[in-house]
Formats: structure tokens, C-alpha cells, sequence
């Protein structure tokens, strides 16, 4: 299993990729406008003050022997007091997106300490480039690969000052769910909830457990019965509660994939569709687990 060091920073990498002047967080400008537009609305963020934004890097020792770089980013209160902590893993756009860090400041609003992972190693948002992300795809295609990194992300947050590590969550989205489902599968010590949203996941993805000793993290799968993506869902969720894990799926009947992102309105592909009601039920079940579990 992997061995996890932190080396934090105020930024990332000083120079960005010769071909961008800036981070991309969005897929295009329509994109990101929407979401801002979206984010300024939120009732849950009306009159709280900005989270302190946080960038740093964490190295992850693989089973090969090889170590790989990795970008978080923590999402804190102004205050250093430990606060239970939130793994935010992102879709399969990386982790620089405006959605998971809009996500990351309704965590800090409702008492926590939010922390965005990085499961490709992109520090400037290249994972909205298809071509440039199929890598890391291919890469966590491997189950022992997205649990190893995974479990670094927990890890890289359960470090934190400002973290109560024995009080701890994860949320993911698309592929994030898949990386919570897993983490959720091997039940490290602190973890108490997980919870995935429009998660493509299956049995491959569980890992055996870390430990015994603490009771299982409860895990709440967000489901929209019309995504194409999730064909095992029925078996999955059976072998979840055949391992033991506490498991609770909100299915919502005609949601599709990537139903929580109001962005995904701009999305044409048939498979996917933001869904406003779905994605509100949704976002309330998650934070009734997490208040009800950390």
C-alpha cells in the first residue's frame, strides 16, 4: 500500500504548461459561466465568509516502487480549530473544476474542513483535454492503482491541523464515486461516511478491508436509475452489503449521468442531463449522513 508525504504550498507549480497562461477549471467559458452563475445563487453560500483556499502537493509511493505527484487543494475556515474532515474526489475532468471547488466551500459553510484530491496528478487542468487525460484513465483502470490513491488523499487530509482525523467523509462524483466506493470498501481508520454521486463504479472496484476494529463507514450511493454507465449497479450494491458495509442507495428514476452539475445543461451527449430536483434530494441525503456520521 501506498506511503504518503505533504509538502505544502500557497500555489502549485510557478509556471503553468507553455500552452496556458492560467489553470482551466471548466470546459469551455459557457461552461464556467454557468457554474459561477450557479455558485453566486446558492442559497447555502448567501452571507458566509470565502473559505481560505489552500494548494499543495503530496507524493505518493506506489507499488512499483515508482512516486508520483499529486495537487490537492483545502478548503478551510479562517480559524485553524480541527473540524471534521471531507475528501472531495473529482469526475473524470480532474481535479481543477469549478463544480467540485463550488462543492468544497458548501462543506466549509456546513462545519468542514474540504479536501479536493488529485487522482490524474494535474495541476493545471489538463484533464478537461481527452487526449492528455486518457492516460491517467488507463492508469486507474487498475483497482489496486485508484485505491492506492485514494487512501493517499484521506491519508494527506487526516494529516491536516485543522482535521479532525478520527471524524472524516468522502464525496465523489462519475469517477470520484468510484474512488469513494473503494476507499468506503477497505475501511481506513477515521472514515466514517462516503457517499457517491452519479458513480461509475462495480465490484471490481472493492478492496479488501484495512481494519476491523472500528465500525464500517456508512456509504450512500446517489443513483440515477437512467444513466448508462452504472450497469452492475443491483450487483454492486450486493456486494457491498455482503461485505458489511452499512449501505444506502437514493435512486432517483429518470436522473442521468452527471445529474448533479448544472452544467451538464450544456452537455448534448444523451447520457447526461442536470436534473434540479435530483440533485438538490441528493446533496440534503449527504449532508444528513455526514452530520448524522461525523
Amino acid at each position: 500500500m501506498s506511503r504518503t508525504a505533504t509538502r505544502r504550498h500557497n500555489a502549485w507549480p510557478d509556471k503553468p504548461p507553455a500552452h496556458r497562461d492560467a489553470p482551466r477549471d471548466a470546459r469551455d467559458d459557457e461552461w464556467a459561466a454557468l457554474l459561477e452563475e450557479s455558485r453566486a445563487s446558492d442559497p447555502r453560500l448567501a452571507g458566509r465568509p470565502a473559505p481560505r483556499v489552500e494548494r499543495f502537493t503530496y507524493a505518493v509511493d506506489g507499488a512499483d516502487d515508482r512516486t508520483a505527484t499529486f495537487y490537492g487543494a483545502a478548503f478551510t475556515a479562517a480559524d485553524a480549530t480541527p473540524r471534521p474532515g471531507v475528501v472531495l474526489f473529482h469526475t473524470a475532468a480532474g481535479p481543477r473544476d469549478r463544480f467540485v471547488e463550488w462543492m468544497a466551500e458548501r462543506l466549509v459553510a456546513a462545519g468542514y474542513t474540504a479536501v479536493v484530491a488529485d487522482l490524474y496528478g494535474d495541476a493545471w487542468g489538463s484533464g478537461w483535454d481527452a487526449a492528455w487525460a486518457a492516460g491517467p484513465r488507463e492508469q486507474l483502470k487498475d483497482p489496486a492503482v485508484l485505491a492506492e490513491r485514494a487512501l493517499a488523499a484521506l491519508r494527506c487530509a487526516q494529516a491536516r491541523p485543522d482535521v479532525d482525523a478520527a471524524r472524516c467523509g468522502a464525496l465523489g462524483w462519475c469517477l470520484g464515486g468510484r474512488a469513494a466506493v473503494t476507499l468506503a470498501s477497505m475501511r481506513p481508520a477515521g472514515l466514517r461516511a462516503a457517499v457517491s454521486f452519479h458513480g461509475v463504479f462495480d465490484a471490481e472496484c472493492l478492496r479488501e478491508a484495512l481494519q476491523t476494529d472500528e465500525p464500517p463507514p456508512g456509504l450512500l450511493l446517489c443513483h440515477g436509475l437512467a444513466d448508462p454507465f452504472v450497469p452492475a449497479f443491483e450487483a454492486t450494491v450486493a456486494a457491498l452489503v455482503e461485505r458489511g458495509l452499512p449501505t444506502f442507495a437514493s435512486c432517483f428514476p429518470f436522473a442521468k449521468h452527471g445529474f448533479t452539475n448544472p452544467a451538464q445543461a450544456l452537455n448534448s451527449a444523451d447520457a447526461f442531463a442536470y436534473d434540479a430536483v435530483a440533485a438538490e434530494a441528493a446533496w440534503r441525503r449527504a449532508e444528513e449522513e455526514l452530520e448524522r456520521l461525523l
